[in-house]
């Protein structure tokens, strides 16, 4: 299984949008979900939580082999960091980092943005509209 997160920000409002989506081995899509953020202050927050977001709904579906993507390096490299992170967002990778101990076999990597394509559409459609959705 794969799932893939993005975010979009709208910065004049400090809201942000989410896209999930987790794809079988053959491509099928077999989740996807949406949500709208308020009070977020950055681009890089707002696709943390997505990641966060996602792999909470990893575990709430109980799949145990995830492959993990993020067209973000910077969320990437801190995931897969195992110093603690002090920055502003190291509530949110702490939350990452345990959700991922519940996947019994999990990897996170970076892809190109076009990679990630369905999941920015998902984010940005999450954000235009202010739909929460989980399917």
């Amino acid at each position: 299984m794969k799932l893939n997160v993005d975010g979009a920000w709208d910065k004049e409002h400090c809201i942000g949008g989410i896209g999930i989506i987790i794809r079988n081995v053959e491509g099928i899509c077999v989740g996807a979900a949406t949500r709208v953020l308020k009070e977020v202050f950055t681009p890089a927050q707002v696709k943390a939580l997505a990641l966060r977001i996602g792999l909470e709904l990893v575990v709430e579906r109980g799949l145990i082999k995830m492959d993990i993507e993020s067209d973000v390096l910077q969320i990437v490299s801190v995931v897969l960091d195992s110093s603690v992170n002090r920055s502003p967002m190291g509530p949110i990778i702490k939350d990452v980092k345990f959700l991922l101990t519940l996947v019994a076999e999990a990897s996170v990597a970076h892809i190109g943005r076009q990679a990630n394509s369905v999941a920015h559409r998902l984010a940005r459609y999450a954000l235009h509209t202010g739909r929460d959705c989980v399917d």
